[in-house]
């Protein structure tokens, strides 16, 4: 090894099989991502329901629906520089956390209490930025299937 370049490294790793680790860790992360994004996506449906209980106005809801996309660009300015600085790994377990927490918070969110419902959105918003980064994908996939493996997560989104 100590006479092989990186760029030899690079060509060896390209060029070995996709193995059952790799297919696992697919299957894990795109189960992952697609239960973060119902989280994100299902409030949408929730609002249907607590909008006329708590008597919440259009911009009341307006907050709640905006707070998620505002901690998602939030989120993914933050730890877009935190996972380089980090790595992605561990900005994907901290994001996925902070994702889940938000979650479970908010199933004891006090009955009218918009303004933590909101706020809880927002932090799900950034974590939902902070483990789904798009360029994970390209980060963990070989060349050759790269382009195919990058397309299908996008597609997904």
């Amino acid at each position: 090894m100590p006479g092989q370049s990186s760029d030899d490294l690079l060509a060896l790793f390209d060029a070995a099989p996709l193995n059952r680790r790799y297919w696992v860790s697919f299957s894990l992360l795109s189960a992952l991502f697609v239960l973060e994004f119902f989280d994100f996506l299902i409030v949408g449906y929730l609002l249907a329901v607590l909008a006329p209980q708590w008597h919440l106005t259009y911009g009341q809801s307006a907050v709640i629906l905006y707070s998620g996309g505002v901690g998602a660009i939030l989120g993914a300015l933050v730890f877009g520089g935190l996972s380089d600085a980090w790595g992605r790994k561990i900005t994907m377990i901290i994001g996925t956390f902070i994702c889940a927490a938000s979650s479970g918070l908010m199933g004891i969110v006090p009955a009218g209490s918009w303004e933590v419902f909101a706020v809880l959105r927002f932090f799900i918003g950034v974590g939902l930025t902070a483990g789904v980064t798009p360029s994970l994908t390209a980060g963990w996939s070989q060349e050759s299937p790269r382009g195919r493996t990058v397309s299908a997560w996008r597609a997904g989104r």
